[in-house]
């Protein structure tokens, strides 16, 4: 039971947008009538109709109840996020996760957010690690366009590009401390050109789906990388047998 309502099956809250899923669909639009009693920052209730799919990890969802809008402003550790729940993906599920990578990112490093979307990792990383440099790049023009006004709004040092981050080697070659990589769908077959824009003895937090039981699989294709595994961590369980891993790498 989620927020004490019974057929609730899950909830996220972003800024003052609820997202959910129902147990007993025939219940959806009531229960959103409750949230909005029971959770006083929410103001738009939403239920998850699709999956996570796409070059853009979007979701579809139906409107239920309250103001029928997707844009919002999300806080986490100090800072606000402009985020459109409809055109760019945000997981304010991992703010712990992302505050823990932060927090281990070497302080006056030179930084690349790899799959930036509206810039947490980015905007959080250039407001307390005292970087020399933060690259934050997205694939998603919506995505970029926020990630933007997050950076203005969090009065931070952040250069935004709206690239395939893979498209950017010859011009950042050898050149970051810490690359952080956050499409876990993908995480792999990025991972050569991270290591071609990292500096040896740089840093790659690296994100990837992989069932449970084959992890010593996911290992043995990391090893095939001039690499050292400093950690290995399960970070959350996705759907099933699917976790979503970090595997926070060293560049030898």
């Amino acid at each position: 039971m989620k927020a004490g309502i019974p057929d609730l099956e899950y909830l996220e809250v972003i800024g003052d947008v609820a997202i959910i899923k129902c147990k007993n669909k025939q219940r959806c639009k009531e229960i959103a009538h409750e949230l909005l009693g029971k959770l006083k920052q929410v103001r738009t209730v939403l239920r998850v109709v699709g999956e996570t799919e796409g070059v853009y990890r979007l979701r579809t969802y139906e409107f239920l109840a309250g103001e029928k809008k997707y844009l919002t402003v999300h806080r986490e550790h100090g800072c606000s996020f402009l985020v459109d729940v409809l055109h760019v993906y945000f997981n304010p599920r991992l703010a712990t996760e992302r505050w823990r990578v932060v927090q281990d990112i070497p302080r006056q490093a030179e930084i690349f957010d790899m799959f930036a979307g509206v810039g947490p990792f980015a905007v959080l990383a250039a407001k307390y690690r005292e970087p020399s440099f933060v690259l934050a790049c997205d694939i998603n023009p919506r995505a970029y366009e926020l990630l933007k006004e997050n950076i203005r709004l969090n009065r931070v040092d952040v250069f935004p590009l709206c690239r395939d981050s893979s498209t950017l080697v010859a011009e950042f070659k050898n050149f970051f401390d810490a690359i952080i990589m956050n499409l876990p769908g993908e995480g792999l077959y990025y991972l050569p050109y991270a290591l071609h824009m990292c500096k040896k003895e740089g840093i790659i937090y690296l994100y990837q789906f992989w069932e449970r039981k084959k992890v010593e699989a996911l290992l043995t294709k990391v090893k095939k990388y001039p690499v050292r595994l400093l950690e290995f961590r399960d970070v959350r369980s996705v759907s099933g047998a699917k976790h979503q891993y970090l595997l926070k790498l060293q560049k030898t």
